[in-house]
């Protein structure tokens, strides 16, 4: 059938037993989703968003914010995913806000997506990646997440990103992850305070804790990089 276009809309409190609680398909611009409840996608299911807000959000599965399509410029906020995303589920979403979701498995923020100057703040997994669990992250503000196995991200290739103030078990920054021209701050872990097993060039690692070992980071291939005024507390 033909997919929808809505622009300045508050779509809201909506409830379905498939996917897309709020929208599914279809093109939004400068609306509210906010409330909805489905199995993936609590707020939007392969829909494409421009300035558009996407709050508290829910579903049994993934993609509590959203599952897939296109974000540019939106704001993702308190949306939770009992399974994967609990922001945005395998999207890609530019210049947008990711904050304070959360996901009991991977990707409190993002799953599998590609990030473009983003922020990703204040996400929560239980798992891998408090921030973003695999995909891409160029240009991005990725601070204040906390998961499992890497608070920041976990297994995303970075660039050009800022990774400060997460804190996980294991690689408080970023987790077997891929990191070119990042600068990772005052992260915190068991293990791996800024990095767990990752492979750097061109970055800084400073400022980071590590309850254990590894204070900047924990085993890992570096180049051109530089590591200072990083702590491990026990060794």
């Amino acid at each position: 059938g033909p997919l929808a276009t809505a622009s300045n809309c508050v779509v809201a409190f909506n409830r379905v037993k498939g996917n897309g609680g709020g929208v599914a398909g279809g093109v939004l611009w400068n609306c509210t989703v906010a409330d909805n409840v489905a199995s993936n996608g609590g707020g939007t299911y392969e829909s494409d968003l421009a300035d558009c807000t996407v709050a508290r959000n829910r579903v049994s599965y993934n993609g509590g914010g959203a599952y897939g399509g296109y974000l540019v410029g939106c704001v993702v906020t308190g949306n939770y995913a009992n399974g994967e995303g609990g922001g945005v589920w395998r999207g890609t979403c530019s210049n947008s806000v990711l904050a304070g979701n959360e996901a009991p498995s991977h990707g409190g923020g993002a799953f599998d997506s590609t990030l473009d100057n983003c922020t990703v703040t204040g996400n929560v997994s239980g798992n891998g990646g408090g921030g973003v669990r695999l995909g891409i992250a160029r240009g991005c503000q990725i601070a204040g997440n906390e998961g499992r196995y890497g608070g920041g991200a976990s297994i995303v290739a970075l660039s050009d990103c800022a990774v400060s103030s997460n804190s996980a078990m294991h690689g408080g920054g970023a987790y077997l992850s891929r990191l070119t021209n990042c600068t990772v701050a005052a992260n915190r872990a068991g293990q791996g305070g800024g990095i767990w097993n990752c492979t750097s060039d061109w970055s800084r690692i400073e400022g980071n804790v590590a309850e254990e070992y590894g204070g900047g980071m924990l085993a890992g291939r570096m180049r051109d990089c530089e590591i200072w005024g990083n702590r491990s507390l026990e060794y």
